[in-house]
């Protein structure tokens, strides 16, 4: 599922370059791979999410909450 998610955010990022036909494209790339590093980071994110809530539910609150606890620091 990240894999695709990034490959699609590579297209988002190469469409928007090849639309700006601009001479200096190093401002563009710079500003596409820092996308796609925040979409990445924000799916990542997702995951942890999902995950901490698989948690919660197969082995309870407390063990949730000192999983929070351990994200947070």
């Amino acid at each position: 599922m990240l894999k695709n998610a990034q490959t699609h955010v590579v297209r988002i990022s190469n469409s928007i370059l090849s639309k700006r036909k601009c001479l200096y494209k190093y401002d563009e790339i710079k500003n596409a791979m820092n996308f796609q590093m925040l979409a990445v980071s924000y799916l990542i994110g997702l995951e942890m999410v999902k995950l901490m809530a698989i948690i919660a539910i197969r082995f309870g609150h407390r063990e949730y909450l000192s999983l929070k606890n351990a994200a947070q620091i």
